[in-house]
């Protein structure tokens, strides 16, 4: 893989993050009842992200495809597979809103309703881990439209990518005040 392709890619996982959390604000402003997310909210963003590298999706693959040399046919599969897993995005997205609204709404009041809250936090860990099983079988599916020598290319980058967003995500640990526990 040629080297400015691989800067490319980890200039853009690097560069990701921060983008969605930009969105996120400028779709989901914090007003004063509305609390925060706080380290939670920043964490499950975090493990997000890095299940995305760990399984390189359709978008990804086609990011490098001039570098991996895709064929018309295989880039046109690719395509259909990212659409598929934009639709299945955006489908989870509405689906969550609601479950997000009942968390909060149980919390709300003298007397927050820790079981309603409860159950809807399970509901939305339920969703995610199915999202990621979804995400994965597309991944699967994305690489084996490729030959083995692409997979491999692609599988280098991933790991490339993982292993400095860890990295990356550890040093901002470490600067935010963790490293004193």
């Amino acid at each position: 893989m040629k080297p400015n392709v691989i800067a490319l890619l980890l200039a853009g996982a690097l560069a990701l993050p921060g983008t969605l959390r930009a969105q996120h604000a400028q779709h989901h402003p914090q007003g004063q009842d509305q609390p925060q997310q706080g380290m939670m909210g920043q964490g499950m963003m975090g493990q997000g992200m890095m299940g995305m590298m760990s399984v390189p999706g359709p978008g990804m693959i086609l990011m490098q495809k001039d570098a991996l040399g895709l064929s018309e046919s295989q880039v046109e599969r690719l395509e259909a597979l990212r659409e598929e897993v934009n639709q299945a995005r955006q489908s989870l997205m509405s689906e969550m809103m609601p479950l997000r609204q009942q968390a909060m709404e149980a919390l709300k009041g003298n007397e927050p309703n820790l079981s309603a809250y409860e159950s809807a936090l399970k509901e939305i860990a339920d969703r995610h881990v199915n999202a990621q099983v979804e995400a994965a079988r597309v991944s699967q599916q994305a690489l084996a439209v490729l030959t083995t020598e692409q997979r491999s290319s692609v599988r280098y980058t991933a790991r490339l990518l993982q292993d400095m967003m860890g990295r990356g995500m550890m040093g901002a640990m470490m600067q935010g005040g963790m490293s004193g526990c």
